[in-house]
């Protein structure tokens, strides 16, 4: 998938990254945690060299308006989540994930799933 995008259109949130390391570092020791591994580290040395987001002041005030917003609404979001968001929108950067779900219904959010797209 990451080949056929090009890399300079492709940006990683560093609360991505994380969480992709924290979920790998959850496994058990074993061959498939190794090549899990082996494969998040070739894909951010790789796919995403130089294209990690940083969750910034601007984010932060996305992030707060967005939270209370959501709020109001009586909507509820992750921390996590809800800082991706924040990152995308400020960056004005579509959001490809497989969770669409927690983050539909976000004003001016471009959410895709590219495992079912096309």
């Amino acid at each position: 998938m990451l080949t056929r995008q090009g890399t300079m259109r492709l940006w990683i949130s560093a609360i991505t990254k994380a969480e992709i390391l924290y979920g790998i570092g959850l496994l058990p020791a074993g061959k498939r945690r190794d090549a899990l591994e082996l494969a998040a580290r070739q894909m951010f040395e790789f796919d995403f060299s130089g294209n990690c987001l940083a969750f910034d002041d601007e984010a932060a005030g996305f992030y707060a308006t967005e939270v209370l917003g959501r709020r109001q609404a009586g909507l509820t979001t992750t921390t996590e989540d809800a800082q991706i968001a924040a990152i995308a929108l400020c960056h004005q950067l579509p959001l490809a994930t497989r969770n669409t779900r927690d983050f539909a219904l976000i004003d001016g959010l471009s959410v895709t799933d590219p495992w079912r797209a096309g």
